[in-house]
């Protein structure tokens, strides 16, 4: 997907990334959880969505 300027105010934060003991059991090694539930919209979707429109407005004619 690329990244955006740090200057853009993104429509979304960074989420913790947190071990899970029980899955790491179960399966044996280290397993990570991702927690896009955090986010403001409450979905993982925001980023995508996020960065899309950002493009988007950044190629449209004029957006010099």
């Amino acid at each position: 997907m690329g990244s955006l300027d740090s200057d853009t105010k993104k429509p979304w934060i960074q989420t913790p990334c947190i071990a899970s003991a029980p899955l790491s059991r179960i399966a044996g090694c280290n397993i990570f959880l991702k927690l896009e539930n955090h986010q403001p919209s409450g979905s993982f979707k925001s980023r995508g969505v996020g960065n899309l429109m950002f493009r988007a407005a950044a190629a449209a004619p004029g957006a010099d």
